[in-house]
């Protein structure tokens, strides 16, 4: 058959479903997986249809403070904020529509298709996607700098925000705090200022505490906290807002929670910072992990 155009080529796993081959890392991983002898399928490669937010999205995402970049599943970006433009030194127009690799070290772009391909082909946990991380970032012009980065899997889409860390603090916010945009992630999201009081806790979080808004807000965070880390907690939080160092700040650590009816569970702690001084707000992204059925190792756990 022949072909006007570009095409596509793809293997079938021995699940039966298809991949395509984008680079040579891909074609190697299926030489591993079915051996020396692979057998390609080709297709017409379809004209790339732009895929939309809704103005209400956008919106939503103009609120926040840090620099936010959302791509599909292919890596392509769909929307970047002024704050991204300012902060890689690109234009919205020469951001939207190009691979998200752009805003990346040439050593790390280099495996980012793959590692996207894997966690969108069968969930594989990366080391971003729920929890943040340090990462080095590229400007326009070719100049790198470190950023912290979390990222949050919205099903069709990924939704990247970075925070310069160039600066010892991040700007702070200005005006009313909007949290429109953490409500609607997949994890657990808590917002507390520098006296530990809660300002915000999204749906997930409510379902993982036990607590409503009504009960949380404006209280310690230590509430949630079994001992000694209830009592230790404002003690820490003090000597670090004081100019102590950071013992969890963008870093993430297993840590145990407790529920509003007293059961205590592993979950992640991701802390993440905005703002300076009395301003600061804290955000910690809380994600579950997983038991097994144990029972001596859950009563040990309870113990703890």
């Amino acid at each position: 058959r022949e072909f006007k155009g570009a095409v596509v080529i793809r293997w079938k796993d021995t699940d039966g479903d298809f991949i395509t081959i984008r680079s040579g890392k891909h074609y190697k991983m299926a030489r591993e997986k079915n051996g020396n002898t692979l057998r390609f399928f080709l297709k017409q490669k379809k004209k790339k249809i732009k895929a939309k937010i809704s103005d209400q999205d956008f919106s939503m995402l103009k609120g926040i403070p840090d620099a936010v970049c959302v791509i599909d599943k292919r890596g392509i970006i769909l929307y970047g904020n002024e704050k991204l433009e300012e902060l890689f030194g690109y234009k919205a127009e020469e951001l939207v529509g190009q691979n998200v690799k752009i805003l990346m070290t040439a050593s790390t772009a280099e495996s980012h298709d793959f590692y996207l391909w894997r966690y969108t082909r069968d969930g594989s946990r990366g080391s971003v996607v729920g929890q943040g991380r340090k990462v080095i970032g590229q400007t326009h012009d070719g100049q790198t700098f470190p950023v912290f980065l979390s990222v949050t899997d919205g099903g069709d889409n990924f939704t990247g925000i970075f925070t310069d860390l160039r600066s010892k603090k991040a700007k702070p916010a200005t005006g009313k705090h909007d949290f429109s945009l953490l409500e609607n992630l997949l994890q657990t999201v808590i917002v507390a200022n520098v006296h530990g009081k809660v300002l915000f806790i999204n749906k997930i979080g409510q379902e993982l505490t036990g607590y409503s808004p009504m009960e949380i807000l404006g209280r310690n965070v230590n509430m949630i906290m079994p001992e000694p880390y209830h009592s230790e907690h404002d003690g820490y939080l003090k000597r670090y807002v004081d100019g102590g160092d950071p013992k969890i700040i963008g870093s993430g650590r297993d840590v145990i929670l407790k529920n509003k009816d007293g059961k205590i569970s592993p979950i992640h702690l991701n802390v993440t910072e905005q703002g300076d001084g009395d301003d600061r707000l804290f955000t910690g992204v809380l994600t579950a992990v997983e038991q097994d059925g144990n029972q001596d190792e859950k009563k040990a756990l309870e113990e703890q």
